[in-house]
């Protein structure tokens, strides 16, 4: 091996400390400014060198702090070009190795291991996928401290035993065999650890010059042995910052309050930093503010960041967290013109570029439900190679198709109700699509590499590839497709369909969307990457008792005890060091502002113990807190502000628009009824066409059972126009079939139409009953479903064409001349509310069906809702009420045209569900 080189004399300021048995030296530096004092100390020993520091290796906590630490080096410098040094991290260095092993992918070996606990069922099959994740984590643990479990599985279940401090029992045997299990399958393995350990020895081996490490968390066993090997080639140094160190008031409030010893109390250690005489004046640069709602935290830190930018502030990090909050305040901030650098980054499983597959899965999952089918069509990157005029037409198609024949699942049926293939609309084109994207997807057990090979081909059938590459989220989305397909090649680990989605799910859940096209003086962060970086400004935000530190979940395996005992960091430690990084962040940043969200349901949220814990030493110290609400009161103050009263109205009045000349020409019998109800539901629902597409309707509701005894019944006097000819209990056989038939269809999707499938089984004696009277009386059964229209003139000269469908028409002749016409409608309701309807006039529907059947002479209800079927006609012969409601409908529509108002005056029965009554705001006319 070759011999280390000596040192050059002058070492720097620092205080060096020679490692016991070695010669790593060691030094401890003020946090504040630690960045530029390293800087310092480098260009200071190796001036020699300069301008050519390429032989140093420098080791930072975060790449994100090598730009900002290479810059201090150029200022040091003070060359006019410098070759810097090798600026790098543990894991860079790592990766840049070459290593002569193939890497195990993370992917494959939680596939290997998946498949091991399922071989052996030790969990339930909702678990294995957790189970996976927590024991591949344990083992990157376990390799990374130099940790075995032990030589045999009676041995670790022993160990394991003593370290939860109980006897030998199943719990112990089960946690100790799948753990036992995973360990000796995946130990020795070529996995990320391992290749980790190999590629920091590989560096060690190759080590050229002087080595600084820089503030890192505590090392790793085989970082330290890293360092070990490097000094034992060339020097290395390690430097360490703490706060406490300085008279700054800041550094020492910090100190006190995170770093100091803790067995010492409170007050001690604030009574300790009163006797600093340099302590004298607060520290005025670290503001702690608490707001009621998400709304105003987000509002207030958004104030906040806009008034540094406004005082030239320029590198300002945002270290979220609430995700929730840091969405919202992103949202405000770009509103007001602010980019926000997002190194956080979102799930991908979160972003839409990621939903689309999600919704297809969905879909083949649960016979394409009609949620899951309209909320897949309505992707944005679904069929992005055809025109996005077509595309839309086909969206709505597709909706319409759906709603129209209440399909609730399925393609085939919308298939059919959108032509079933006769038409060739974009709305048909697409069903094919999706169908022929179905007929390729596989069934059974398949490889994680052939349901990714299967996706990959639905994603170009169904035109999602296209849109997916013209977007910077659906980029990365089909770059973690394929680097899902490049890890697992060759993999012959079987999935269901259901293993696989979760397989995918985590692996998209594990994956962050990071845009990179943006560059701002605003940085959203964490804590780990902000370690080693000076900003002028930071908002911690959502810093409150829940989220810093955030409650750890409990894993299924190995608790802090055995964790402990087995030399791996506890949650404890970890909590520790997300501190250090805190205590990091805060002491080298100029203002820090700390806001969250103080309530929540009406129960108080507390601040961040951390947070508490430095406002109590420091008003303990300095007689004041560091609360600080100027900056929500402002926001309060700008969100309430009234720009001019004298435009709020001081009472709600009933509404009365004017629709003039753009009433429509067509108008059908219900629309009709409504504008006769109450003429503003008409106008907000026809004219403004504000009326939602018909829900779909999974649960049978007593509209669709009255419309499903209306299809009964056209079947059966289809296939029975007259009833005298036929046998009685034939009669009934045949009616109770048709009725299986159709209630059948409905049952398929909701099994409570059985339910309704009785009730109307009890009444079909009496409406044979009821057709066996009607026909004695010589009515005859002549047609049903009857779609009509009827042109009005109206008195300006111009027309409206009444259109709708009429249950049925019968007629009675004497002889061979056909003498009157009856137009009946079938009703569920209940008999007395239709008496009242047809008593009050206020009905219009029966009218109606007269004008559209001009030869009617008889318009009655049907009534099936009570225990007999009754006929309640008209009060008046049928021709005089259509001649009536002729000239009502002549007049109404001549006014609505001439501009006469539409006010909301209907009754209470019109209004008690009518989906309007929000936007009339009826409830609220009487409010003062």
């Amino acid at each position: 091996m070759r011999a280390r080189p000596a040192e050059p004399a002058g070492a720097g300021p620092a205080a060096w400390v020679t490692s016991a048995g070695g010669t790593v030296h060691h030094a401890i530096l003020p946090r504040r400014g630690l960045l530029q004092a390293v800087a310092s100390l480098i260009v200071d020993r190796h001036r020699h060198l300069l301008p050519d520091l390429s032989s140093v290796t420098v080791v930072l906590p975060g790449v994100q702090a090598a730009s900002e630490f290479a810059r201090m080096l150029v200022a040091e410098s003070r060359c006019a070009a410098l070759t810097l040094p090798t600026i790098t991290t543990f894991g860079q260095l790592a990766e840049a190795q070459p290593v002569p092993h193939a890497l195990i992918s993370d992917v494959r070996r939680q596939l290997t291991l998946f498949s091991i606990l399922r071989d052996q069922a030790f969990l339930d099959p909702g678990l294995l996928w957790q189970a996976t994740g927590e024991l591949s984590r344990l083992m990157d643990e376990l390799s990374r401290h130099r940790i075995g479990l032990a030589p045999t599985l009676e041995a670790f279940t022993e160990k394991l035993a003593r370290y939860y401090g109980m006897q030998v029992g199943r719990t112990v045997q089960f946690e100790a065999r799948v753990a036992f299990e995973a360990w000796r399958h995946l130990a020795g393995e070529p996995d990320a650890a391992f290749i980790y350990s190999a590629g920091l020895s590989r560096a060690a081996e190759c080590a050229q010059g002087e080595l600084w490490v820089l503030d890192s968390a505590e090392l790793l066993p085989v970082e330290q042995e890293f360092i070990g090997k490097w000094n034992a080639r060339q020097p290395v140094r390690v430097i360490r910052g703490v706060t406490g160190m300085s008279d700054d008031a800041r550094d020492a409030v910090l100190h006190s309050a995170w770093s100091a010893d803790r067995r010492d109390s409170l007050k001690v250690r604030a009574a300790r930093l009163h006797d600093r005489t340099a302590m004298e004046s607060p520290v005025r640069s670290i503001a702690l503010c608490g707001t009621p709602s998400l709304e105003a935290q987000a509002g207030t830190a958004d104030l906040r960041i806009r008034h540094w930018l406004a005082q030239g502030t320029q590198r300002i990090a945002i270290v979220a967290f609430d995700r929730v909050a840091a969405r919202r305040l992103r949202a405000l901030l770009e509103r007001a013109g602010v980019l926000v650098q997002d190194e956080t980054g979102w799930t991908l499983s979160t972003v839409a570029a990621s939903t689309v597959i999600a919704r297809w899965l969905d879909c083949v999952t649960g016979d394409f439900h009609h949620r899951d089918l309209l909320d897949l069509t309505k992707s944005p990157y679904l069929f992005t190679d055809w025109p996005e005029r077509t595309r839309k037409a086909a969206i709505v198609e597709i909706e319409r198709g759906v709603r129209s024949r209440n399909l609730v699942s399925g393609l085939q049926g919308l298939r059919g109700a959108l032509g079933g293939g006769s038409t060739g609309l974009p709305g048909e084109q697409a069903v094919s699509r999706l169908l022929d994207a179905v007929r390729s997807w596989p069934a059974g057990r398949r490889s994680a590499g052939k349901w990714l090979d299967a996706l990959e081909r639905t994603l170009e059938t169904l035109g999602v590839r296209a849109g997916l590459a013209q977007d910077a989220a659906g980029r990365q989305v089909l770059d973690r497709l394929q680097s899902l397909r490049d890890a697992v090649e060759g993999d012959k680990v079987l999935l269901s369909l259901a293993e696989w989605r979760q397989w995918l799910d985590t692996a998209f859940e594990s994956a962050l969307f990071r845009d990179r096209d943006i560059r701002s003086p605003v940085i959203i962060t964490h804590l780990g990457a902000a370690r080693g970086r000076v900003f002028e400004a930071v908002l911690l935000l959502g810093a409150d008792v829940t989220r810093l530190p955030a409650a750890e979940t409990t894993g299924l395996f190995l608790n802090d005890n055995v964790r402990s005992e087995l030399g791996l960091p506890t949650s404890r430690q970890r909590r520790r060091v997300l501190l250090d990084d805190l205590e990091a962040l805060v002491a080298d940043a100029g203002d820090v502002f700390a806001v969250w969200q103080s309530e929540d349901a009406g129960e108080p949220v507390p601040m961040s113990p951390w947070l508490e814990l430095l406002d109590t030493l420091h008003e303990e110290v300095f007689g004041g807190r560091l609360i600080d609400d100027r900056w929500f009161r402002r926001w309060l103050r700008d969100s309430h502000a009234v720009p001019d009263v004298s435009e709020v109205p001081v009472r709600t009045r009933a509404p009365a628009p004017v629709a003039g000349i753009a009433a429509t020409h067509f108008v059908s019998v219900s629309a009709y009824g409504a504008l006769i109800a109450c003429p503003y539901r008409y106008f907000a629902a026809e004219l403004l066409r504000l009326q939602d597409l018909e829900a779909l309707r999974e649960d049978l509701e007593k509209r669709e059972y009255g419309e499903l005894v209306h299809r009964i019944l056209d079947r059966f006097h289809r296939r029975f126009p007259l009833m005298a000819a036929e046998d009685g209990p034939r009669l009934q056989q045949e009616l109770e079939s048709i009725t299986g038939d159709v209630f059948a269809e409905a049952a398929h999707r909701d099994p409570l139409a059985r339910a309704w499938e009785r009730k109307w089984r009890k009444h079909i004696p009496a409406y044979l009953q009821f057709q066996r009277e009607r026909e004695d009386a010589g009515w005859r059964w002549a047609d049903s479903e009857v779609r009509r229209a009827a042109d009005i003139a109206l008195d300006d000269g111009g027309t409206v064409r009444l259109h709708g469908r009429i249950d049925r028409i019968d007629e009675r002749r004497d002889g061979d001349v056909r003498r009157h016409t009856a137009v009946l409608d079938y009703k569920t309701r209940a008999r007395k509310s239709l008496q009242d309807a047809l008593k009050a006039g206020s009905d219009v529907q029966l009218a109606c069906y007269a004008i559209l059947e001009p030869d009617a002479t008889h318009a009655a209800y049907v009534c099936i809702d009570d225990r007999e079927v009754v006929e309640l006609p008209l009060t008046e012969e049928a021709g005089a009420a259509a001649r009536l409601e002729i000239e009502r409908l002549r007049r109404v529509f001549t006014d609505v045209r001439a501009g006469v108002p539409l006010p909301a005056n209907g009754d209470e029965s019109a209004c008690r569900y009518c989906e309007m009554r929000g936007l009339c705001r009826k409830d609220h006319w009487n409010d003062p």
